[in-house]
């Protein structure tokens, strides 16, 4: 991972986890879900990503039908009874001032994401 982030300060790498983007560009008050779960909306995501990295020839094939078991995160949840999905599992986007990397000195002159 850190490779990866090479080069981005904590600050970038807090408001690409939770920083609130303008509605503009697609912004909304949540900024990540996790269901534990394999929900309609994180089947059809998995869809998605597997026939785009298929079609850019990144993967060898789409993802199967049988490529989601989840029989054995049911089967955990109920020896451990626990009721999926779980409540909550929200990340909500917070404004970058709420980061404890914001340095408003250290911004001065950097333009908006966003001109109106």
């Amino acid at each position: 991972m850190a490779k990866e982030t090479e080069g981005y300060s904590k600050l970038m790498l807090w408001h690409s986890m939770y920083g609130n983007l303008p509605k503009e560009v697609g912004g909304t008050d949540i900024r990540d879900y996790h269901p534990v779960r394999y929900t309609d909306e994180v089947r059809a995501l998995f869809k998605d990503v597997s026939a785009f990295l298929w079609e850019i020839k990144v993967t060898g094939r789409p993802l199967p039908d049988d490529a989601i078991m989840e029989e054995p995160l049911l089967k955990a949840a109920e020896e451990l009874g626990v009721k999926l999905p779980l409540d909550g599992g929200f990340i909500t986007a917070r404004p970058i001032e709420k980061s404890p990397y914001y340095d408003a000195k250290a911004l001065e002159g950097v333009p908006p994401v966003v001109k109106k």
